[in-house]
């Protein structure tokens, strides 16, 4: 028999936006610029990439903007 589920699944907005700032060979390259961009306040992250996972990429994550108002109709 089958059971209904009856939970409400709540929606998970996203906060930021993420760029590739730059793309490395290795990964110490990649964690160098990550460090600078750190101390500059920015948002980082590290990726793998390439084929087979072999190249870094350096990605910033910029706030996005919510419209608080958008649930309401006039």
């Amino acid at each position: 028999m089958s059971k209904k589920i009856t939970q409400k699944s709540e929606v998970s907005l996203q906060k930021f936006r993420w760029n590739t700032k730059k793309k490395f060979d290795n990964y110490e390259s990649a964690n160098k610029l990550k460090e600078e961009l750190v101390n500059e306040g920015l948002h980082v992250k590290i990726r793998r990439c390439g084929p087979g996972g072999i190249n870094f990429k350096v990605i910033v994550g910029t706030p996005v903007k919510t419209n608080k108002n958008s649930n309401t109709k006039s």
